[in-house]
């Protein structure tokens, strides 16, 4: 499964950089057949990602509730040890809080860290609730984008990291999503300084902070 859903992240990344030059002709540069092939199949299976990120954001995770936050846990160690992953679940009581998913891949070659968060900050008594579509290609609720929608993309994009150490992405595409890595990194880093004004004699965070850490998302 790890090379068929990396089939279908690679295609997804084609449209999008196909896309993003579709008002300068110019820029465009034709796709290869295997690479049409590989759009096909994004075209087939593009609703698996967003299936998946609907489940979990109907399941309420508030920070402070420990079974909702394990039970979207439940769901993405379904989903990484379908992929090859050693999964192990770390008990949060200790800490009051839901816990960690940890997931593993042993083997030879660079080494990764992907991180996320289980949670989000809106409790079970929070009118905001559910996965909601607005049009075809929008959709809101709690954790769409911060951070479930986040985790779907830490799934979907571990077949993508296959592809690219095994040196199977076409020779422009690298660059784009090493552009891609650097903004999420930087939003992650931006996102915890936002976290850590609320961490010292404060229990809120700076509005400041949050509304940078909102503008890059």
């Amino acid at each position: 499964r790890l090379e068929r859903s990396a089939i279908g992240v690679l295609a997804a990344i084609l449209a999008v950089a196909t896309a993003s030059g579709a008002d300068r002709p110019e820029a465009q540069v034709p796709l290869t057949e295997a690479e049409r092939a590989v759009a096909s199949y994004i075209d087939a299976h593009a609703d698996e990602a967003v299936s998946l990120l609907e489940r979990v954001v109907n399941i309420n995770s508030g920070t402070l509730n420990a079974a909702g936050v394990r039970r979207v846990g439940d769901v993405f160690r379904a989903e990484f040890d379908a992929l090859g992953f050693e999964t192990e679940w770390v008990d949060g009581a200790l800490w009051r809080r839901g816990g960690h998913l940890v997931a593993r891949h042993r083997g030879a070659g660079p080494k990764v860290l992907l991180v996320g968060h289980l949670d989000t900050v809106f409790e079970a008594d929070s009118p905001f609730q559910k996965f909601e579509r607005v049009d075809a290609n929008t959709a809101r609720g709690p954790g769409v984008i911060d951070m479930k929608g986040g985790d779907v993309i830490i799934v979907f994009a571990l077949p993508l990291a296959w592809f690219w150490i095994k040196g199977m992405l076409p020779r422009r595409m690298p660059a784009k999503l090493l552009g891609l890595l650097v903004l999420g990194a930087l939003q992650g880093r931006v996102g915890w300084f936002m976290v850590q004004s609320g961490l010292q004699e404060r229990v809120n965070v700076s509005p400041y902070r949050l509304a940078l850490h909102l503008s890059l998302l």
